[in-house]
């Protein structure tokens, strides 16, 4: 089983990985998730799946600023270091942390980047 994931910027052990409590996806389940099959080299369907993360961020007004290939290369790493070949690539944006409101108008947030792998061996 992988070991590493990327969380908010930073490659970590899944032990380490924690999700603020403050964090809207957390308590509202305002998030956006994408799940990715990949065989090797080869990420089936990517570019949908990832035109799909995108355009439901912005259905949600979630300003996301990482582009498709930053995304790309980070799953590439991720893939990398946990020795992964076969598998399954779990991507969610939340929209950020802030202190709980419903409300999310006029809140100064930072949207937050999770990916996680599941290893077929």
């Amino acid at each position: 089983m992988p070991n590493i994931s990327y969380i908010d910027g930073e490659y970590c052990n899944y032990e380490k990985s924690k999700v603020h409590i403050n964090d809207r996806g957390y308590h509202f389940g305002d998030s956006v998730y994408e799940v990715i099959i990949f065989d090797k080299n080869t990420y089936y369907d990517f570019d949908a799946h990832i035109k799909r993360l995108f355009n439901s961020l912005k259905s949600l007004q979630i300003n996301f600023n990482k582009s498709p290939l930053s995304i790309k290369l980070i799953i590439k790493n991720l893939i990398r270091i946990n020795r992964a070949e076969y598998g399954s690539i779990y991507l969610q944006v939340s929209r950020g942390i802030v202190e709980r409101s419903h409300s999310y108008h006029d809140l100064n947030m930072r949207p937050i980047l999770s990916i996680t792998i599941t290893k077929k061996t």
